[in-house]
């Protein structure tokens, strides 16, 4: 976690996790990053599958904007801006890294559809 002045920014390795197996949590200074993973290895009789869940729970030093937060899901990171000062809670809708970006607008982000 890096701290500025205005945000902290959050990343995360979450290798083979798509978008829709992530749920970004914020209550006030509490972030809170869960999720599942599975992925099947190999071919034929030498598959194997590996399954999980994460949970990440971390106190931010203060409040947080939650309608400003953004996160963005490329590669297997998380990343996550997260500009101060905020009440309340949000859920944060992680998006794929290159879909982000078009058709976005301050109704969506307040709808909890915040973008990178």
């Amino acid at each position: 976690m890096q701290e500025t002045e205005e945000e902290f920014r959050v990343e995360a390795d979450v290798p083979g996790v798509g978008p829709e197996d992530v749920t970004v949590d914020l209550q006030r200074n509490e972030l809170q990053i869960t999720g599942q993973y599975g992925a099947k290895q190999g071919e034929g009789e030498q598959q194997q599958s590996r399954r999980g869940r994460f949970d990440y729970r971390v106190a931010l030093p203060s409040d947080v904007n939650a309608e400003a937060c953004t996160a963005q899901l490329e590669n297997g990171v998380l990343r996550l801006r997260l500009p101060k000062e905020s009440a309340g809670r949000q859920r944060i809708q992680v998006r794929r890294g290159r879909d982000v970006g078009s058709g976005s607008s301050p109704a969506n982000r307040l709808e909890g559809e915040l973008l990178w």
